[in-house]
């Protein structure tokens, strides 16, 4: 009996069934802000050979506090490090964190292999932070740190539970796949950037031919640099040229940017114009301004000489038939004969 259970121990490790290391048994808790890594709850490098599609724990904790932004963000952090076996079939391999049937990481590795027959891997992945990342990697091996600001649903007060979610389509083989222990959950005063946008436009009537600067102020409501941010400026109706980029960019916005769009207006009416801001990894704003153009000022002027002539020329007609009622109804007569 005691045989029959350490083989099947044995085949669950060989096959990757289950972790090469259990978790504790006793949940650590988590308190406050800071980060707790694997190894801090209770957890040591795990490793698998050969896994197979399927969740795995990696830790159990508990949250003293499961709320989730205002000065508050939890964030997961996974260090992978993944080796495809040799006789590999091309596909793809997914590798995601898990808890209480919600995610934040994904991490997408496909499989290819060349001409030659030797394999190379591209993978990418996204996270409110950094981004869209792609990577390639020449070979077999890949080491890749993820980390994301948790959904609302991840945390949950009390007891909670870390897993891994593994998934590949037919064909690929894992020969060697590891979650490093210096992985682990972050709670932090900073979360992910969040850009807001303020727009002004000139006060006053706006015609056609003018031009007019549309001003914005972009502001960084979140607790990270927000990089690579651009402000786009878009027309869908062709009521306005944009003189210069339709896009505005700075490397990074700590906390508020001011800039500005020079547009030449091409037709009357009322339009909308779109404002957006975006930074990477991180949230945005659009607006969008309801503008009325009036008509040129050179038509407006041309309008009122046409006004003026016209009453000129009416006011002359007045006068001239008035003459002439006078002359064809002649003298003014009375019963006592004509007025001397």
């Amino acid at each position: 009996m005691r045989a029959i259970r350490l083989t099947a121990v044995l085949l669950l490790m060989v096959t990757g069934l289950g972790s090469s290391v259990a978790a504790s048994e006793e949940p650590r808790r988590i308190a406050g802000y800071g980060y707790w890594s694997l190894r801090e709850l209770g957890a040591t490098r795990l490793e698998w050979r050969d896994p197979r599609p399927g969740r795995y724990t990696l830790a159990r904790y508990t949250l003293a506090d499961a709320s989730q932004g205002s000065g508050r963000t939890i964030v997961v952090w996974l260090h992978y490090r993944i080796v495809l076996a040799p006789d590999t079939a091309p596909g793809e391999l997914q590798l995601w964190d898990m808890a209480n049937e919600w995610s934040a990481t994904l991490v997408r590795v496909r499989v290819h292999r060349a001409d030659d027959g030797n394999v190379f891997l591209t993978w990418n992945t996204l996270d409110l932070y950094d981004g869209v990342r792609v990577g390639t990697a020449l070979g077999t091996a890949l080491e890749l740190v993820v980390r994301n600001a948790v959904p609302f649903q991840w945390p949950r007060l009390g007891e909670n539970t870390l897993q891994l979610g593994i998934d590949m389509t037919p064909g690929v083989r894992v020969s060697r796949l590891v979650v490093e222990d210096d992985s682990g959950i972050q709670v932090a005063r900073r979360g992910p950037p969040q850009l807001s946008l303020e727009l002004g436009l000139p006060r006053g009537p706006l015609a056609v031919r003018e031009d007019v600067t549309l001003r914005f102020r972009v502001r960084n409501t979140g607790s990270e640099p927000a990089r690579d941010a651009v402000v786009r400026v878009d027309d869908p109706t062709g009521a306005f040229a944009v003189a210069g980029a339709p896009a505005w960019q700075a490397p990074v916005v700590e906390h508020m940017a001011t800039g500005a769009f020079h547009l030449h207006l091409l037709k009357a009416g009322t339009f909308p114009v779109a404002v957006e801001a975006a930074a990477r990894g991180g949230g945005g704003e659009r607006l969008e301004l309801r503008v009325t153009v009036g008509p040129a000022e050179g038509t407006r002027a041309v309008r009122w000489q046409w006004w003026a002539l016209a009453a000129g020329a009416g006011l002359v007609l007045i006068g001239l038939l008035a003459g002439w009622w006078e002359r064809r109804r002649g003298p003014l007569r009375t019963a006592a004969g004509p007025q001397r």
